[in-house]
């Protein structure tokens, strides 16, 4: 009698117990005319000989790949199908709305630019000068200048120098105190 394929030798003892089993079950059952009890016991039987005997059954083949990262970005070599969806997301995070105070270069002129850059050159200047006329090499006691809507005060002892900042429109005053230092 020709067995089917086990690959173990301990499969190959299975088999050969649950066929010698069946065998004796079988002669038992004819000799017994076939009683209920031998009809489960020979079930049992045949679903442990066709168990044993399929060893694709318990084979389970391991599976596995090698870990891959993709960059999701465009930008970077990722999926180009992702840009429009990474746009989308970017113009919901940058929900801000232009109130008109800022500068748009679009829209001024070469004119607009001449005249931002020389006030920025002229009160840079003047703020130079001012700070060579409250803490230069000859330094006055006190002052007041007056540029444009502003008026500027300034008194200077010997603990520190008091520089008070006037808006000659609405009141407003800013005031600044600086610790004399001994270069100064």
């Amino acid at each position: 009698m020709r067995l089917l394929a086990a690959s173990t030798d301990k499969e190959k003892k299975l088999l050969i117990y649950a066929f010698e089993r069946m065998r004796n079950h079988v002669a038992e059952s004819i000799s017994i005319r076939r009683s209920e009890r031998g009809k489960e016991n020979m079930k049992k039987y045949v679903l442990l000989a066709v168990v044993f005997s399929n060893p694709v059954i318990f084979s389970n083949p391991v599976i596995a790949q090698d870990l891959t990262f993709d960059f999701v970005s465009p930008t970077f070599g990722g999926n180009s199908f992702n840009s429009n969806h990474l746009l989308a997301l970017a113009d919901i995070q940058n929900q801000h709305t232009d109130n008109g105070e800022g500068t748009d270069s679009t829209s001024s002129t070469q004119s607009d630019l001449f005249i931002r850059q020389l006030q920025s050159r002229l009160l840079s200047s003047l703020s130079s000068g001012l700070s060579e006329v409250i803490t230069g090499s000859e330094p006055g006691d006190s002052d007041t200048i007056v540029i444009g809507d502003q008026q500027i005060f300034y008194e200077r002892s010997l603990e520190d120098i008091r520089v008070e900042i006037t808006n000659l429109l609405d009141g407003s005053t800013t005031e600044i105190v600086l610790p004399v230092v001994d270069g100064i």
